[in-house]
């Protein structure tokens, strides 16, 4: 006997025919038929028509006569020593709690609950029937092909547990909007399931249900791995494209969210984006190649560069290569391409080092109006007005400078016990900063001393030609430091 949970239809069988007893807006279309080999569709409020038992090993040889994958032939080897007559039907067409919008975020559980599509393949051929792109975390499928999902947890469940299949739109502002499939698909229906369920699971067991807010989804039982097994396999199809014109997932992406449940709770989800096209392995060439994530392989790499030569060749329909022209290209000297890398690289080089050059000297001209003191006394909680106040008191007493407009004085370097840090002012005239340099000597012997303010780059070259001026005056040459330069004379001879 079996029964919907609202009560709407029960059905007997007697010597292996189906006597229908009608209740409610279900009706049963033909008697006397085989309880095995036999479809038979139902009507009910939304004009769905459902197979309620199909002979599972007739479906899965026809798929492995299709060429579909391994895993169907896997698992018709695995169930064909099991007669279909152990697999009774539970079709419940019933009203079931769903969130108005259901959470798209992978959560594995206490039980570890996995979802796989087989081994990672590179690439597919146009012919595949189904491939997925593990770079893109997306499957592709034709309509209407059975394709493996296989499932799996690092715990054992409980024994009733199931697991909800569920379509819904990829993206916020469209994902309180149910899947279903479009109406050309839907009136032209001849593999005898559910009309307007967008997903249709192979699974004798499987359980066709719609939600209050129109959501349609269908449930399989999760019994675990057979013996000998990893994964539990359930064969799904895709009964309607992404792009169908009518449909109402029209240009949309679709998400499949897997959830496996118990008893109304969740023990956890997994999701997948699904795409249903005509040419599977084109669209994932396609969408991979113009990825920012792609790793070319070696077909792609061979895709890029014909399209690249294609290119070439059509730009360059007016030019004639000979023989000879060939032959010289290949015997092009290597030594000669080396040494255009060297030349580039040197150009590039030089740029680096006229660009470094520039700052250096930008540097100098911001610090012009700039002068280091050296060896002026500082006081333990010196402040920046201190510091001017000392300056000025140097510049009126020892230099006989006086009405200096200092902008900005303080010192700088790591504090030190042993001699004072040196003192760095910013002047707002540059002409009171060379006046301050030409009365510079009147510091000999006090223990000061007055030095321009340079970039670092600029003080080493300077303390290098200040060696080099060192070795030439004791050599009898007359030497003087311009910036960054060193001149060098003889003296002139006195008549």
């Amino acid at each position: 006997m079996f029964r919907s949970k609202e009560g709407t239809s029960e059905f007997k069988i007697v010597s292996q025919n189906l006597v229908p007893f009608l209740n409610g807006n279900c009706s049963f279309y033909g008697q006397e038929q085989s309880h095995y080999n036999q479809v038979y569709p139902f009507d009910y409020s939304n004009g769905c028509s459902i197979n309620i038992n199909t002979n599972l090993v007739n479906t899965l040889q026809t798929l492995s006569s299709c060429g579909a994958n391994t895993y169907a032939r896997k698992t018709e080897q695995s169930l064909s020593s099991r007669e279909a007559i152990s697999y009774e039907p539970n079709l419940y067409l019933e009203m079931t709690n769903i969130d108005h919008l259901p959470d798209t975020t992978n959560f594995p559980g206490e039980f570890e609950f996995q979802l796989s599509l087989g081994p990672h393949t590179e690439s597919a051929a146009k012919s595949a029937d189904f491939t997925f792109s593990s770079i893109l975390k997306k499957l592709y499928v034709q309509r209407a092909s059975q394709c493996p999902f296989m499932f799996k947890t690092e715990k054992k469940p409980p024994s009733n547990s199931y697991v909800k299949i569920l379509p819904v739109f990829k993206g916020t502002h469209v994902l309180s909007e149910p899947v279903r499939r479009c109406s050309n698909h839907a009136e032209v229906d001849d593999e005898g399931g559910p009309r307007y369920h967008f997903i249709r699971a192979s699974n004798l067991q499987s359980c066709y249900n719609h939600s209050d807010d129109g959501r349609l989804f269908v449930t399989v039982p999760y019994n675990g791995p057979q013996v000998g097994a990893e994964y539990q396999i359930e064969l799904l199809s895709f009964m309607c494209f992404n792009s169908c014109g009518h449909s109402s997932h029209s240009k949309r992406r679709i998400d499949v969210i897997f959830i496996l449940e118990c008893e109304g709770y969740v023990l956890g989800r997994q999701v997948i984006e699904v795409r249903v096209c005509a040419c599977p392995g084109r669209d994932r060439t396609n969408e991979e190649f113009s990825s920012p994530n792609y790793i070319l392989t070696k077909s792609c790499k061979s895709r890029r560069n014909s399209e690249k030569k294609r290119k070439s060749s059509s730009n360059d329909n007016n030019q004639d290569y000979t023989i000879t022209d060939i032959e010289e290209s290949l015997s092009f000297p290597q030594d000669k391409k080396v040494s255009d890398l060297e030349k580039k690289i040197c150009s590039k080089s030089s740029l680096a080092s006229e660009d470094k050059e520039k700052i250096r000297q930008l540097e100098d001209r911001q610090r012009r109006n700039n002068l280091r003191f050296e060896g002026i006394a500082e006081n333990e909680s010196e402040s920046w007005n201190d510091s001017e106040i000392k300056i000025m008191n140097v510049l009126e007493n020892n230099l006989n400078v006086n009405g200096v407009k200092i902008e900005r004085a303080h010192r700088t370097g790591q504090r030190n016990t042993e001699k004072p840090r040196t003192i760095v002012i910013k002047l707002l005239d540059y002409k009171e900063k060379v006046k301050i340099l030409k009365n510079a000597n009147k510091l000999k012997g006090s223990g000061l001393f007055i030095n321009e303010d340079y970039s670092v780059e600029t003080a080493i070259i300077r303390k290098k030609i200040f060696e080099e001026r060192k070795i030439h005056r004791n050599n009898g040459k007359y030497c003087t430091v311009i910036y960054d330069k060193l001149i060098v004379k003889d003296f002139k001879k006195s008549i």
